[in-house]
């Protein structure tokens, strides 16, 4: 689901996950109190992320069949996207 699944009924899984973490992100400055709305420069970057993210959620559980080494990846790579993301929308909504 998460790859596209062309041609299935699943295919817009992938593309409604993406639109929902996109949509979740751009309203947190919002729900915060930290701002209006984000450009729509941001909101590009904001979308190619979550792009990756669904990308890498889809490598590691190709890459990895043992459930600790899943664990690890997942572990490993949320710790650097949520870093990022929390530095990101941590910062004053007019710079995001």
């Amino acid at each position: 689901m998460l790859r596209g699944a062309e041609g299935t009924a699943l295919e817009r899984v992938r593309r409604l996950l993406i639109a929902e973490l996109t949509r979740l992100a751009a309203d947190y400055p919002k729900r915060s109190g930290r701002g209006e709305g984000l450009s729509p420069a941001t909101l590009f970057v904001l979308n190619r992320v979550f792009v990756g993210t669904v990308d890498m959620i889809v490598a590691i559980l190709q890459a990895h069949e043992d459930g600790k080494a899943i664990r690890e990846a997942f572990t490993a790579f949320w710790h650097f996207q949520l870093k990022g993301l929390q530095s990101s929308l941590s910062r004053d909504a007019s710079v995001i």
